[in-house]
């Protein structure tokens, strides 16, 4: 039994360290895992278990309730407890994706004020052959780098000879939605580590009518992005050119993935 309490003791120590390195503070880490661990608590009984100061404890509550990790009951005395994990992670996503549109607005008003001319250019492709030739030349010209976002395995096994070709000129970052998938990379491949990253990788396009799934999507060197999306019998194609978000949106990309393969 000793020996599976220092276990524990390693496992918790670790989460709080994953935790802080997400972006929670050290505190808020030691107490949310404290809540979590022991389920309901007063402060005082948070003060005994962590040795953090009241006030910062106080603090450190009323913070973790912002963010929707936290909730409290009772008022004599008054007992904090935590959210079910599945009810954090709906709220973590929604708000998160609150800040990217956020995000996006403002970039968009920044480029308005200070670039207006530098707009970003659309081209539509409505015929196979016309999707594999564009796909096979702008592939061609990337000079640094390729991130390639694939959700059919039929579509990647298509495209696995150049995507092979590619990689062995330049860097070739191929993530997948699933382990299917991932059994018909023709290189290393990784994919989305939980609920929430898989829905912030899980690209699709709304045109006004249908929200259309990529079958796969390609971006070339951070600057331009190529996809194909599964609208039928016929497939359609859509590139974008100075795609000034496309930066921001692989860089968060790579950082919600892990190899798979």
């Amino acid at each position: 039994m000793k020996i599976k309490r220092t276990m524990d003791d390693e496992m918790l120590k670790s989460i709080k360290e994953r935790l802080v390195a997400t972006g929670f503070r050290e505190y808020d880490a030691i107490i949310y895992v404290t809540l979590f661990t022991v389920g309901i608590a007063k402060v005082s009984e948070l003060y005994e278990l962590t040795g953090i100061p009241r006030g910062k404890i106080y603090d450190t509550l009323n913070k973790l309730q912002k963010g929707g990790f936290v909730t409290e009951f009772g008022s004599n005395p008054l007992y904090y407890q935590v959210f079910e994990a599945e009810k954090t992670i709906i709220h973590i996503y929604d708000t998160e994706m609150q800040r990217l549109e956020s995000i996006r607005s403002c970039l968009k008003d920044l480029q308005e004020i200070n670039h207006p001319d530098t707009v970003m250019h659309v081209n539509e492709y409505h015929t196979q052959i016309a999707i594999d030739i564009q796909i096979a030349f702008r592939i061609k010209r990337a000079k640094k780098e390729i991130v390639a976002v694939c959700h059919d395995r039929d579509t990647l096994q298509k495209y696995a000879d150049l995507i092979l070709e590619t990689s062995h000129r330049i860097p070739v970052f191929l993530v997948v939605m699933d382990e299917n998938i991932a059994k018909a990379a023709p290189i290393k491949c990784y994919m989305a580590n939980n609920k929430v990253q898989k829905k912030l990788v899980d690209s699709a396009l709304y045109t006004g009518k249908d929200r259309l799934k990529y079958l796969i999507y390609f971006c070339m060197d951070r600057e331009s992005s190529l996809g194909v999306l599964d609208s039928g019998e016929n497939k359609t194609a859509y590139s974008i050119e100075s795609d000034i978000y496309l930066k921001y949106d692989i860089e968060k990309l790579i950082e919600t993935t892990e190899l798979v393969k």
